[in-house]
């Protein structure tokens, strides 16, 4: 079995305590129903740039829609 040394949990403690932090700053104002549908896209973005083949010559995944 492998654990932690204390300085590497205490180091893990004080990211997520500043992952907590930064969640709580880019979400402020939110509601629960639009934070949901912002991490659902960039879910899809990221789906989209891991799917990016890199033999396509602009390695893009197709056009993007038309921005309004």
């Amino acid at each position: 079995m492998v654990n932690a040394t204390r300085a590497g949990q205490a180091m893990r403690d004080r990211v997520l305590q500043t992952w907590r932090e930064l969640e709580g700053i880019t979400a402020g104002g939110f509601t629960d129903e639009e934070y949901s549908q912002g991490m659902r896209i960039l879910a899809r973005i990221d789906a989209n740039l891991m799917d990016a083949s890199p033999a396509d010559p602009d390695g893009s995944a197709g056009d993007p829609p038309a921005l309004s």
